[in-house]
């Protein structure tokens, strides 16, 4: 695992963890210092699936003295196995059903700047999933799709994370849809182009049940990559 560090006085000056300290403008007196790391996605492309740890040992002295204070750092990494991978430049996706005896389903984002985290009853006709994509072909440019996300239950389409009657289907869909260009205007600024979700950080998305004795345990869990390619 490749990590990055970083030194910051206050909230102005960040330096390399090791080389030169910040200029003495950056130095008032009583500031506060730390340090910080982060596991650049560039840096690590060719990780396999899996769980990771790495170990940060920091000391941290000041001028000739001796060290006073030490730092012990784990960062822990999940990559998780795609399950699918979806070209949402051809059209909607439409997932597996998910089916559960006496009971609406609904799903949820594990991340919150991705998509919704909690679950609300009956709901509105949809909900926006935020995905993070780069394009390997066009410079690495890398842009947020915009994309639809609904719970199809028999003929009705709703909000993913929505909860309705027990018995109004047998079986739901995730059905996922790119937004179009008044939801992501820079498609018209990458032709030809092909974006895509890193590989180390597909889209999870959850089910659960409504109803029930089963009521919020967790039915399937979907890591999606999605592709988004653009036309000349």
């Amino acid at each position: 695992i490749t990590v990055a560090a970083s030194r910051y006085v206050g909230n102005t000056s960040w330096v390399p963890l090791i080389g030169a300290s910040p200029s003495s403008e950056y130095l008032p007196p009583d500031a506060s210092y730390g340090v910080a790391f982060w596991l650049p996605y560039e840096l690590n492309t060719n990780l396999p699936p899996g769980k990771y740890t790495a170990l940060a040992l920091v000391s941290k002295g000041y001028k000739a003295s001796s060290d006073f204070v030490n730092l012990r750092i784990n960062l822990d990494l999940s990559i998780p196995e795609i399950t699918e991978t979806i070209d949402l430049s051809v059209g909607s996706f439409t997932s597996a059903p998910v089916k559960v005896e006496s009971s609406s389903v609904y799903f949820l984002a594990k991340h919150p700047a991705i998509g919704p985290t909690k679950q609300v009853w009956w709901g509105g006709t949809r909900e926006t999933l935020s995905v993070p994509m780069v394009s390997a072909n066009c410079n690495n440019a890398e842009v947020i799709a915009s994309i639809k996300a609904q719970n199809r239950c028999g003929n009705s389409l709703f909000q993913m994370n929505a909860g309705r009657g027990a018995n109004d289907c047998l079986e739901h869909n995730l059905v996922l849809t790119l937004d179009g260009d008044d939801k992501n205007p820079w498609k018209n600024d990458y032709p030809g182009c092909k974006f895509e979700t890193r590989a180390v950080a597909p889209v999870t998305i959850m089910a659960y049940p409504w109803h029930g004795p089963t009521s919020g345990n967790l039915l399937r869990t979907m890591h999606l990559a999605m592709i988004v390619e653009l036309g000349p």
